[in-house]
Parts: structure tokens; sequence; C-alpha cells
């Protein structure tokens, strides 16, 4: 399996201010160093989900950022500004399987999301079909194109990728992750079962009770 790893930098954790991200600054040999271990952990991801090649993308700011020497060993790494893309170097036609976006953040103009933007510091809107995206939807958008699942783990800009990646070439989970979550899903399962009871036992409530209740609370209100 091919994996195309693209890094950014504004999105890893641990690095919650603008300033870092620049070269001059002085807490930027820091954030690289953040950066390094999100990139060493998604190598060792993907080759724990079966990978036999991986292609790591630089995609921060001049694209020039990760020392080679303390990435890992199986991973080969593409640096150097590319013409127009975070992900020029996955395609077409060069055959990889799925991508994995770490540390991009949410797009410019994004209510919560930690240094919010899209490409650039200057206020922006970008839009793809009439959706709000960022950086994560227009790189998953090429990426899709050519038939490339792309996946990022973030919650503020996972639903990109969700919602631009056409379903038939989104990745998906590894077999043996499936059968896990089967086995503890709760659908007749004894270990689901005895996992609910020992979470109320613990005074805690599923996320079905929880909705649920909040379904359920403005009819009380208005009962009372």
């Amino acid at each position: 399996m091919k994996v195309y790893i693209s890094v950014d930098m504004e999105g890893i954790a641990g690095v919650s201010h603008p300033n870092p991200t620049g070269r001059a600054d002085a807490g930027y040999p820091a954030a690289v160093d953040l950066m390094v271990g999100e990139a060493n952990a998604a190598i060792e991801g993907a080759l724990a989900g079966g990978a036999d090649e991986i292609l790591l993308n630089d995609s921060h700011g001049g694209m020039y950022n990760l020392r080679p020497a303390d990435l890992h060993p199986a991973a080969r790494v593409l640096q150097g500004q590319k013409a127009w893309s975070m992900v020029a170097g996955a395609g077409p036609d060069v055959g990889f399987d799925v991508a994995l976006f770490v540390g991009y953040h949410a797009r410019a103009g994004h209510p919560t999301g930690t240094i919010a933007h899209t490409f650039s510091g200057r206020p922006t809107l970008t839009q793809l079909n009439g959706r709000l995206v960022g950086e994560t939807g227009l790189n998953a958008a090429v990426l899709g194109a050519w038939g490339i699942g792309a996946d990022h783990r973030q919650d503020r800009v996972r639903w990109e990728c969700r919602r631009i990646v056409p379903p038939d070439v989104r990745p998906r989970p590894h077999p043996k992750r499936r059968r896990a979550r089967r086995a503890t899903s709760g659908r007749g399962g004894a270990p689901a079962a005895r996992r609910r009871s020992a979470g109320h036992r613990r005074g805690r409530l599923s996320q079905r009770d929880c909705r649920r209740l909040r379904r359920d609370r403005p009819r009380r209100r208005a009962g009372r």
C-alpha cells in the first residue's frame, strides 16, 4: 500500500500561536520538533496499517521545515515549494492508495479553530460548490479527483475530507479494526453490555442516553 502524508504545522498539537510557525521566531525550533514527532507518529501508524511505501510531504510555509535525519527511515521526504499545492507530489497517476493530513488546521473565519487561515494570514473566504472549505477541503478535492482518499483526525477539519471526497475513494478502516469494532459494538454483544453496566455503576451515561435526554428536555420544560 502506498501512503502519502502531507504535514502542516499550524494544526500540530502544542502549536497554539502563529508566531512560532515562522522561521524568524525563537519558538520555531520547538514547533519543528513537535512537527517531527507527529510526522513520525503518522509514519509508524501507516506502517502498522500495512504501508510498504510512504512519501512524506513537508507542507508548511516554504516547505523545508522538517529535518530528514530526524524522520523515520521508512519514509521518503519531499521538500521545497511545489508549483501549486500541498499535495502536488501525490499524482496524478502515481499510484497512491491513501493520503493522511497531519497538522492541518481550520479554515479562515472558523469561529473556534486555532490559527484558522486558508493559505494566507489575510482574511479570506473560500468556497467549493457553495461549501466553506479551507486547505483541507481543497487538497482533499484534488486527491479525490485522482482517486486517492484523504483523512484527518482533528474534528475542526475532518468533516471537510468527509464531505468533499467521494464515498468510493474514502479511506476504510483496517480489517482488524473493523472486526474489533463489531465485537464491541453492543449489537447483541456481551462485551459492550458489560461495559455499559460498568459505566452505569460509575455514574456515567451512554451517548444514546445523552442524546435522548437532550431530545426530551424541551418537552419536559413544556410540561412543567
